[in-house]
């Protein structure tokens, strides 16, 4: 930098990196190239009045219903967890006369049918709640 106030606006650069949060600041161009680097004992302290974000704990994945219809599970209710395969039937949606299977689109651990049998359900509607843990 050139002038007299170049202090200044290392300060001012500084500052900058501190307010929000920068670690390392680099600038190249055709005749310059500078790099900033912001040591420990120079970063801004967490500000504990406004942490980061936090992610929303995730809900368990669901195993939705292909049509809208009544519902029958496979299994028992009282058989859950239990481990399906890919492809495993776990149930069927009932339209007038036709039976839609509830397939297990991969293998997976079904903790619990969430729709009593015969309930009437809409498309897209979760009837199963698994795990999706190794």
């Amino acid at each position: 930098m050139t002038g007299t106030d170049s202090g200044a606006d290392m300060q001012a650069l500084g500052l900058l990196l501190t307010r929000y949060s920068i670690a390392e600041f680099e600038y190249r161009d055709a005749t310059r190239h500078f790099r900033l680097v912001m040591e420990d004992s120079a970063r801004a302290p967490m500000d504990e009045a406004n942490p980061p974000p936090v992610a929303p704990p995730r809900s368990p994945p669901t195993i939705p219903s292909p049509s809208v219809g009544r519902f029958y599970a496979s299994l028992a209710h009282d058989a859950y967890p239990c481990r399906v395969n890919k492809g495993t039937i776990l149930g069927v949606i009932v339209v007038g006369p036709l039976r839609l299977p509830v397939l297990a689109a991969e293998a997976t651990t079904i903790l619990a049918a969430l729709q009593p049998d015969g309930t009437g359900v809409d498309y897209g509607a979760d009837l199963f709640a698994t795990d999706d843990t190794p």
